[in-house]
């Protein structure tokens, strides 16, 4: 088995020291949030509503208080801020794996002058990394293993320290990484089954009360926990299991592959709807994006279209409707305005919201495409 640490180093053009491995990228996030609670006080931090709620448990979790900003409709991510008085952080999502380059470096260097923590959430590309001429900018970079990620891995996560970060609060963030603790029994063997259990369940007649048990006793751990619903994660921050890390490290080896497969796909998908249909003006069919964005015409629902895929025989997504999908129990935990009141533009595309698969290959996608060219 490989060091999952120097592959991401290879891949990113950093080094494996600044790389820590958790059993999930959240777990992470909440050592880096904890961290710097503990040596920043609290306050608040900035990040987008147009996001999985848990990309924001962290942050509640941590007793910080998430403040959201409007999204750009181009790339569907944070593109002016007017930070609170109290803020600590920023958190700033390549949603879909889009990366603006142009505005989040100067999102970055605007933050960095008020002493304002950057987080990079490359959850949706691994490796992808916002950086200029003497490497990447933001003071944290948090990637994902996770399922229905680039990779196709169902468990891990890695946390890029820069090492320029203030020595101080890089060094509380060490801390709390290093009393991560080993995944449990029952954890090794959710991740170990985990697509076995999948299976199993869409074969057995009235699979939720079997799937309720397991999850209670820690044998399934599914995509979002019920708990994660309530601000809270799933575990407290765990590290990856050696069964975890080597399929890390396997899928790392063929990330060439799977990056130009999503890369082709999305190239279909630009080819055959631009024009058809909205996509985010920063798709350009370069970048290996997790899935493809597609915003329904108004008046026309986005459920209807997604019921068309589905029937077609593919998966695709609801990301992000509803805001914090798939939607807080209790807004007020999250600090968030059920009707986005200002938030027009995240309001507008989380009821349009819809995505098409790209772990598909060319001919697939085509088809994909064409299901959609029929019911528009």
């Amino acid at each position: 088995m490989g060091d999952v640490r120097v592959q991401l180093a290879e891949i990113t053009g950093t080094k494996a020291e600044d790389w820590f491995l958790f059993f999930r990228a959240r777990h992470g996030m909440e050592a880096v949030f904890n961290a710097l609670r503990e040596h920043r006080g609290e306050g608040s931090v900035v990040t987008q509503a147009y996001t999985c709620i848990t990309a924001v448990n962290p942050i509640v979790a941590a007793g910080l208080k998430p403040v959201y900003a409007d999204v750009s409709a181009d790339s569907v991510s944070i593109s002016e801020v007017n930070y609170p008085e109290d803020a600590k952080a920023i958190v700033l999502q390549h949603t879909f794996g889009i990366i603006d380059d142009k505005n989040v470096s100067r999102i970055i260097s605007d933050a960095k002058k008020q002493h304002i923590l950057t987080v990079e959430d490359s959850a949706h590309c691994v490796g992808g990394m916002v950086r200029d001429e003497n490497g990447p900018l933001a003071d944290v970079s948090i990637h994902s293993f996770g399922g229905e990620k680039l990779l196709p891995t169902n468990f891990g996560g890695a946390i890029w320290l820069n090492p320029a970060l203030d020595q101080e609060l890089r060094a509380g963030m060490i801390n709390n990484f290093e009393k991560a603790d080993a995944l449990p029994f029952s954890g090794r063997f959710a991740a170990r089954t985990y697509r076995d259990q999948v299976r199993l369940f869409a074969r057995v007649p009235l699979y939720r009360p079997i799937r309720n048990l397991l999850t209670r006793l820690g044998f399934f751990l599914p995509p979002i926990a019920q708990c994660e619903r309530r601000g809270k994660n799933d575990l407290s921050p765990k590290l990856p299991s050696k069964w975890v890390r080597s399929s890390m490290d396997k899928a790392l080896n063929d990330y060439d592959r799977y990056f130009d497969m999503r890369v082709k796909a999305c190239a279909v998908y630009l080819r055959k709807l631009k024009g058809k249909i909205e996509i985010p003006a920063l798709v350009d069919g370069t970048q290996p994006l997790v899935r493809m964005p597609l915003y329904v015409p108004q008046g026309r629902g986005a459920e209807d279209l997604f019921s068309a895929v589905r029937a077609a025989g593919f998966y695709p997504g609801r990301w992000y409707r509803p805001a914090l999908f798939p939607g807080p129990d209790n807004p007020k935990i999250y600090n968030l305005d059920p009707e986005l009141s200002d938030l027009p533009v995240t309001k507008d595309l989380v009821s349009r919201a819809l995505n098409l698969p790209t772990d598909v290959n060319e001919a697939q996608a085509e088809k994909i495409a064409d299901v959609v060219l029929e019911w528009l």
